[in-house]
């Protein structure tokens, strides 16, 4: 008959990382994190302070800045057309 082999299985070591951290320093972080202002993205253009509770309101700000300058592309491709007709 074969021997079967034994394994056994340890806790892996502890590193010195793993020691969890004391209320002191937790607190300083809670402080920290609560004490420094989100950065909140400022789009340039016709809006300037975007909502992002209102739905889909990124891609309707972007259409809506690419638009502006499509406008003026057509006003004068229309306007060079009427003068073409004249």
């Amino acid at each position: 008959m074969a021997d079967i082999p034994i394994i056994t299985i340890s806790p892996p070591e502890k590193k010195i990382g793993d020691t969890p951290l004391n209320e002191n320093t937790l607190e300083f972080f809670k402080q920290f994190e609560d004490s420094t202002k989100k950065i909140e993205p400022v789009n340039s253009g016709l809006i300037t302070n975007p909502d992002e509770e209102d739905f889909n309101f990124w891609e309707k700000t972007g259409r809506l800045s690419l638009s502006a300058a499509q406008g003026v592309v057509n006003m004068v491709e229309n306007q060079g057309d009427f003068l073409d007709e004249i």
